[in-house]
C-alpha cells in the first residue's frame, strides 16, 4: 500500500509539474512575429545582402543561400572569416536559418552576432563597414575590445574544462572597457548538446526580445531550446547580424530569414 500511495502522489506530481517559463515565453513570441522582413539574396546576389571581413576566408554562394568557409590554418588570426549583413535591424526580432556544418574540427567555434555596431570611439565607429580594412585581419580581439554585439557561439570546441566536447555560450561584449571577455557571458553555459553533426541539417529560431534571447535548434533527431537572460548588461537595440568561423570552420546557410516582433 505504501509503494502505491508514493507511486501515485509521484503521478499526481508529475501531472501537476509548473510549465517552464521560457519555452512559455518563447511560444508567445514565436505567435506574435510578423511576417518576413528580410531575406538574404542567394546565389552570386549574396554581396547585395552582406560584406565580409577578412581574405582568406570565402563565401561559396548556393541556390539557397551560401557556404562560408574560413582558411584552414588552425590558430592563424588571418585565416577567420566574419560574414556581416549590409543592412541593419532594430528592436525585437526573430531569426531563422538553416545550418549544415561542413567540417569535422574538434577545436574552435562558430558564432552569431546580433545588433552589432562600432564601439563608437574613434576609428571604430558604429558603422562596421566604415573600419572594415582594420578587420582584414579578422582576429578576435577587434571584436570583443571595439565593437557592441551579442554574441551566441555554437558547433564550438575547446573550452578548457570540456575538451573535446561541443558547447554553446551566450555573450554581450563591453567594447572599449578593458575586460575582453571577462563578466561578458550570460547564463547558462551548455554542454554536450548532441547537436551539430556534420552533413546534418538543422533549423535555428533566434529571438530577441526585451532581455530574453533564445535560440531553439531542430534536428532530425531532437529538438533543444537555449534562454539567457540578459538583463544585467545595457541592452543593444540597433546593429548588424554577423557569422564568424574561426580558421579550420565551414558551413552552409540557407533559407535565412528576419522577422519583427510585437512582443506580447
Amino acid at each position: 500500500m505504501g509503494f502505491l500511495l508514493w507511486a501515485l502522489t509521484g503521478l499526481v506530481g508529475c501531472a501537476g509539474a509548473a510549465p517552464d517559463p521560457g519555452r512559455e515565453r518563447f511560444d508567445a513570441l514565436m505567435a506574435a512575429s510578423g511576417p518576413v522582413e528580410w531575406t538574404s539574396p542567394v546565389g552570386e546576389q549574396w554581396r547585395e545582402g552582406w560584406f565580409l571581413d577578412g581574405r582568406v576566408g570565402r563565401v561559396e554562394p548556393t541556390a539557397e543561400g551560401f557556404e562560408l568557409w574560413a582558411g584552414p590554418t588552425p590558430r592563424d588570426n588571418a585565416h577567420h572569416v566574419v560574414l556581416w549583413t549590409q543592412r541593419e535591424f532594430s528592436g525585437d526580432l526573430r531569426l531563422d536559418f538553416d545550418y549544415v556544418r561542413l567540417d569535422d574540427a574538434t577545436d574552435d567555434v562558430n558564432i552569431l552576432y546580433l545588433f552589432a555596431r562600432g564601439s563608437g570611439t574613434a576609428p571604430y565607429v558604429e558603422d562596421l563597414s566604415a573600419w572594415r580594412e582594420l578587420r582584414a585581419e579578422p582576429r578576435m580581439a577587434w571584436y570583443f575590445s571595439h565593437v557592441a554585439t551579442y554574441h551566441i557561439s555554437f558547433a564550438a570546441f575547446g573550452d578548457a574544462d570540456h575538451p573535446g566536447v561541443d558547447y554553446i555560450r551566450a555573450r554581450r561584449y563591453l567594447p572599449e572597457t578593458k575586460v575582453y571577455l571577462n563578466g561578458t557571458d550570460f547564463a547558462p553555459d551548455n554542454f554536450d548538446t548532441g547537436l551539430f553533426k556534420p552533413g546534418v541539417r538543422y533549423h535555428f529560431t533566434v529571438i530577441r526580445a526585451g532581455t530574453d534571447l533564445f535560440m531553439r535548434v531542430t534536428g532530425p533527431d531532437h529538438e533543444r531550446l537555449f534562454h539567457w537572460d540578459t538583463s544585467r548588461l545595457p541592452r543593444l537595440e540597433t546593429g548588424r547580424i554577423g557569422l564568424r568561423h574561426m580558421a579550420g570552420r565551414a558551413a552552409r546557410y540557407e533559407h535565412i530569414e528576419v522577422r519583427s516582433i510585437s512582443a506580447p
